[in-house]
């Protein structure tokens, strides 16, 4: 029965090992927030890195004995498990299949942080947009399936002594806490640090213009826009779509116009910048997002990502991800979701920071036969 553990723990280990590999190698596929749909609505692939053990613990300690400290845990893990191995009489082959799979579990995420520096996830388990699973691999698949029939043979199978049944459960319980179970989401202090960074640059930029794309999602619909943004302190905003159709909309803190070309319409709406709450505001230094918003780290595989929940139910806002630059804490992406599950995503690209941007560029030039819409 050991040859049959170690064999299973060496198939784990391989299968383990190049499902990484493929998904390292598709990396543009597998983002770190969005991820591949498999089956909409419960199963995605998604690339994220965890630097910690179990639920992300220790995923932001930083040291150069870190890695030391994590692969002398793992050691320990299967020094323990192969003694336990050696001392299980062979009639127990539940317990033994267990073994095989908690060792190749084991060693596969041992293998990443040896040569990597940590795991890689990427399964993402979840139902709609109420619930996910940490992201996980499966070598976290094999160590909780391992586990599952190690406690299971103790409790429900007969025939084993009272020091057996202690040994088993003092071995499962060491061995799912010591290994990753997925990426999760870190401290809402370091969040709010990482906020309070993003905040400060904002407040000192006076202007910025970038290229943008937006992309927007409801029950199987989708469209994708692109343009260039523009923004001028104290409340100037213009958002230019280009693609693929030509659109403008101008506010100034007062009023906002949206022109639409193709329909020759210009809407005009009033817009209180005081009063609003859109986190849109926050690109011009406005807002306080610490104070209205739970904040949470999301792993991703580049840059940071900061996940904010609404305090207070929101009839516009159900989750928030901010995508920020780790080099210069600029927001690189923003994903809104709605309590309907409508999603807004906007992507910027080529940022300038204080450039000069005319007045003029916040006015709109209109043919004389436009239809003018108050609202």
């Amino acid at each position: 029965m050991k040859k049959i553990a170690f064999s299973l723990g060496a198939l784990i280990l391989i299968l383990d090992q190049v499902t990484k590999r493929i998904a390292l190698a598709h990396s543009e596929l597998l983002d770190g927030y969005h991820g591949y749909p498999v089956i909409e609505g419960f199963f995605k692939l998604q690339l994220v890195s965890n630097k910690g053990i179990a639920f992300g613990l220790l995923h932001s300690m930083e040291g150069a004995w870190k890695p030391a400290v994590l692969s002398a845990i793992a050691l320990v893990a299967v020094v323990v498990l192969i003694v336990y191995m050696f001392h299980t009489p062979d009639r127990e082959k539940a317990v033994f299949v267990s073994y095989g799979l908690l060792l190749g579990g084991i060693l596969g995420n041992f293998h990443d942080r040896i040569f990597r520096g940590e795991v890689t996830d990427f399964i993402t388990l979840h139902w709609g947009d109420s619930f996910a699973w940490p992201t996980f691999n499966i070598a976290d698949a094999a160590i909780s399936t391992g586990v599952f029939i190690l406690l299971f043979s103790t409790f429900f199978m007969r025939g084993r002594d009272s020091s057996s049944n202690s040994a088993a459960l003092l071995l499962g319980a060491f061995l799912l806490v010591q290994n990753p179970v997925g990426a999760t989401q870190e401290t809402t202090a370091e969040a709010e640090a990482v906020l309070e960074q993003v905040e400060s640059g904002y407040r000192d930029m006076e202007s910025f213009s970038a290229d943008f794309l937006q992309a927007f999602s409801s029950r199987g619909m989708s469209s994708t826009e692109k343009g260039v943004v523009e923004m001028k302190r104290p409340a100037f905003m213009r958002w230019e779509y280009r693609h693929p159709e030509h659109k403008v909309f101008v506010a100034d803190g007062e009023t906002t116009w949206f022109y639409l070309e193709e329909q020759n319409q210009l809407l005009i709406s009033p817009f209180d910048i005081e009063a609003s709450d859109s986190p849109l505001l926050f690109f011009l230094g406005r807002g306080d997002l610490r104070s209205r918003f739970s904040a949470a780290l999301v792993n991703g595989e580049e840059g940071i990502f900061v996940k904010l929940t609404p305090k207070s139910p929101d009839p516009e806002i159900e989750e928030l991800v901010m995508e920020i630059g780790e080099d210069d804490f600029l927001i690189r992406r923003i994903v809104i979701r709605d309590p309907i599950g409508q999603q807004n995503e906007y992507i910027l690209t080529n940022m300038r920071k204080n450039v000069h941007i005319p007045w003029e560029r916040f006015e709109i030039e209109l043919p004389g036969d436009v239809e003018i819409i108050e609202q």
